[in-house]
Order: C-alpha cells, then structure tokens, then sequence
C-alpha cells in the first residue's frame, strides 16, 4: 500500500484565493495541475511518502486558511530583486514536514528554478508562522506536504 498525505491546491486569481481539492488516485497523479498566473502562487499538492495509507482526519493548514496563506505569497517584497534584473522566473516546487506542534521542518527544494528562486522560497517557507498540524484519531501528528510557488515576471508594470 502507498503512504499518501491529501493536501489542497491554491490559486490566486485577481486578488481572490479559491481552493480546489486534488483527490489523488494511487498511481496516477497530474504532474501539470491547474496554475493561475501571479508573482507567487502556492499549490499544495498530494505528497507519496511510504509504503502504507495513512488517512488524516484534517491535513496541515497555513494559519488563516487559503486567504491567509495567498497574503502571504503576494507580498510584493517576496520576489528576489536579482531574480527580476536577470528575468528569471518559473515555479519551484518545495516539500517540508509540518510537526505536531506547526513547526515547519524538513524543508527541500524538490524541483529547482534557479540558486535565486530556491533560496527566496526556502527563506519564505521557514520564516512562515506555525501551520495547524494534521491530526489522525484526534491527535496531532506530523505530515509532510509540498507547495509550489511560481514567480512570473509582470510585463504590465505592475
């Protein structure tokens, strides 16, 4: 059997967040989810980890639910000034493990865009608040999951 976390897709789209759930099938799932345009767009997405299926009764969750979590990534100060001088852009997938007590840890750059862009979102991710951990039977237990954070350079001037 396959350990699977079930985690949510985000996107932000002209200044709304709206949540989308991703229900995996073990085996197959979309590399290429949905993605809407923003300097900085979080996807969480289903993350294998074992050998064995684990059912949360609630995933880890950014404090303030998605709303919350997509203020955060459309701080404008977030994309790196020596990224945008060179033009570098794409999403860089990151993967970190939410403890019982929200401590974000473990945190790994799965797919890389670049040195720039994999240290502003490492930055990003372990300076976030405590996340709400996931629990099993009512008890806090520790469950990685994965964002991924696209930064696109703005070609209207904004």
């Amino acid at each position: 059997m396959k350990r699977i976390t079930w985690t949510f897709a985000y996107f932000s789209a002209i200044g709304l967040l709206t949540v989308a759930p991703f229900l995996p099938t073990l085996g197959s799932t979309s590399p290429n989810g949905p993605e809407m345009v923003s300097d900085t767009t979080p996807t969480l997405r289903p993350v294998q980890l074992a050998d064995e299926l684990v059912l949360l009764t609630n995933d880890p969750s950014f404090p303030g639910g998605s709303k919350a979590l997509g203020a955060y990534f459309d701080n404008a100060d977030l994309y790196p000034e020596a990224a945008r001088q060179i033009g570098l852009q794409g999403t860089v997938q990151v993967r970190f493990k939410v403890q019982p007590t929200g401590k974000l840890t473990n945190i790994k750059v799965v797919q890389s865009k670049g040195a720039i862009l994999d240290k502003a979102v490492y930055d990003l991710i372990s300076n976030m608040p405590a996340w709400f951990p996931a629990h099993r039977a009512g008890m806090a237990v520790p469950a990685y999951t994965q964002l991924l954070v696209t930064f696109r350079l703005n070609k209207i001037g904004f």
